[in-house]
């Protein structure tokens, strides 16, 4: 059974963050980040928190992984995009032209409790990691899986990643 984005934040513990394809009034699609938060947390981030975010293009054997992480006030969040899995090729399409990036914060009672909206400066970035993407061979989900462990191996936290991927 395929679940959709938020169904999956839902059900996440506090900390976890999803990408999610999101359709626009104006009938296109955008990706948005999707993170399910202690309510407290949500509470003290104040009207308008600092928000980074970092991406990169990794490649592990013949597989190319792409970690997204948002830091919003010191709170770091991780989510992958897999080009070849459903979604994943769209998701890049849209991030190389959308000019914000919507965050939806869901909290304890799993309610959408804020969404934030931020400009987009990563769009050259996606723009070529979709460029480097469009001809490469497909993988399968374990290798994505497996490459990501590798990944994990040799950055353990997000922490160490975030550092890692420093602009």
């Amino acid at each position: 059974m395929i679940i959709s984005a938020e169904e999956a934040i839902l059900q996440a513990p506090p900390g976890a963050c999803v990408y999610a394809m999101t359709r626009l009034e104006r009938g296109a699609d955008e990706v948005a980040l999707l993170i399910r938060e202690r309510s407290g947390i949500i509470a003290d981030l104040g009207r308008a928190p600092r928000i980074e975010i970092r991406a990169s293009l990794i490649r592990e054997a013949d597989v190319y992984l792409i970690p997204l992480l948002t830091c919003i006030e010191g709170e770091l969040y991780e989510t992958w995009i897999n080009y070849h899995a459903e979604g994943g090729r769209q998701a890049v399409e849209c991030l190389a032209i959308q000019d914000h990036l919507t965050i939806h914060l869901y909290d304890d009672d799993r309610h959408r409790a804020r969404s934030l909206a931020i400009p987009h400066h990563l769009t050259e970035f996606w723009r070529e990691a979709a460029r480097l993407l469009a001809p490469s061979p497909p993988w399968s989900m374990a290798a994505f899986d497996a490459a990501r462990e590798r990944v994990y191996r040799r950055y353990p936290t997000v922490q160490a990643l975030w550092d890692a991927l420093r602009p």
